[in-house]
């Protein structure tokens, strides 16, 4: 989250975290940029904790939570 919340763009911002879902709003004319920075922060934080371990993250583009 601290890797996130460093790299995210000015309009974009961390609203909700819950178990291992980051949750973050943004304008739309920059949600591919964000969710790319979203997938990328979260690969490279969990392998700095287990390195040893592929991680996948799945991420999408919705205009309201009730999409997941």
């Amino acid at each position: 989250m601290i890797l996130l919340h460093q790299r995210l763009p000015s309009g974009a911002l961390l609203v909700s975290n819950i178990h291992d879902e980051l949750i973050v709003e943004c304008p739309a004319a920059i949600a591919e940029a964000v969710r790319d920075i979203l997938v990328s922060s979260m690969v490279e934080g969990m392998q700095w904790v287990f390195p040893e371990v592929s991680i996948d993250v799945d991420a999408k583009i919705c205009t309201t939570w009730a999409e997941k």
